[in-house]
């Protein structure tokens, strides 16, 4: 009999699961993974990676450069992607999390479902830029102490791959840097450049 149950039950949440994705957005935890879409960086028979690069500029205008890897080293490596594309990623490069509003309910979702928003905020609003320069901040004087820093440039790159049986290439081209002012100064607002 319970096998039964289940059997019909299956098919039921699978066919509400998908509705509710279709009209609400796919909700966590769910029967069925979510839908990865892409195929990567693979297109036309090259590859395209983003890649960040971390650079900070010291008082006496020295330079440091440090990896993704290497500013993330205490967190574990399967989050660094997903915190540099969230947290440093360059500001132009926002992008609407959804193409149309979500719609209102007179529930309040967060009440059941208290990570329904996670991710909606704005990064760009003020204490969020200023809680990554304290941590930017933080970062510099664990991995260059006694070192003054003034200011944190996030570059981000393309870097292009050719893979031919013939001959493979490679290429690099900076898409833009976010400059971050480190120094105890008033906050006059970051700085983008392309």
């Amino acid at each position: 009999m319970v096998i039964r149950f289940i059997f019909l039950a299956v098919p039921i949440f699978l066919v509400l699961q998908y509705a509710f994705m279709h009209r609400f957005g796919e909700p966590y935890p769910a029967l069925v993974m979510p839908g990865f879409a892409g195929s990567g960086g693979y297109v036309n028979g090259y590859v395209r990676i983003e890649r960040p690069e971390v650079v900070f500029v010291c008082d006496d205008e020295s330079i440091v450069v440090f990896s993704q890897r290497q500013l993330l080293s205490k967190i574990p490596d399967s989050h660094h992607r997903m915190i540099f594309g969230s947290f440093f990623r360059l500001p132009e490069a926002e992008k609407p999390l959804r193409d149309s509003p979500r719609p209102k309910s007179k529930i309040t979702r967060r009440t059941i479902f208290p990570g329904w928003l996670a991710g909606t905020f704005n990064r760009m609003a003020t204490p969020n830029r200023e809680s990554i320069r304290l941590w930017l901040k933080n970062r510099g004087a664990e991995l260059m102490p006694g070192k003054p820093l003034h200011h944190v440039d996030i570059r981000w790159y393309e870097e292009i791959y050719r893979i031919d049986k013939a001959a493979s290439s490679s290429s690099r081209q900076l898409l833009g840097t976010w400059t971050i002012p480190i120094r105890d100064i008033p906050y006059a607002g970051d700085q983008v450049t392309r």
